[in-house]
């Protein structure tokens, strides 16, 4: 006769089972109900609609600030240092080096 298997009690799965049960309970009956709406809402065409707009205004408007903050820094502030940096920093976020 071949040797049984070890018992779900023998390797411990149980009384972990067991001892976070309430944890578990505690997720499935107040958690995942709070935050089914906002699932249901994530997965909605329109939410990554909107969120693809904005992503698509900030780096449209991205450009001119700091074109404006290159201004600002030449002619109010007189600080080279400033403008070094920001078109540094257009340079990499544009992909060049």
């Amino acid at each position: 006769m071949p040797p049984d298997k070890p018992s779900a009690t023998a390797t411990g799965t149980s009384a972990f089972a067991a001892r976070f049960a309430p944890v578990f309970d505690n997720v499935r009956s107040r958690i995942l109900p709070r935050y089914k709406p906002l699932f249901h809402y994530l997965t909605r065409t329109e939410t990554h609609t909107y969120a693809f707009s904005v992503a698509a205004n900030v780096i449209l408007s991205f450009y001119p600030f700091v074109l404006l903050l290159m201004t600002l820094s030449r002619r109010f502030f007189h600080s080279w240092g400033l403008d070094t940096m920001l078109l540094d920093l257009a340079r990499k976020l544009a992909g060049r080096s």
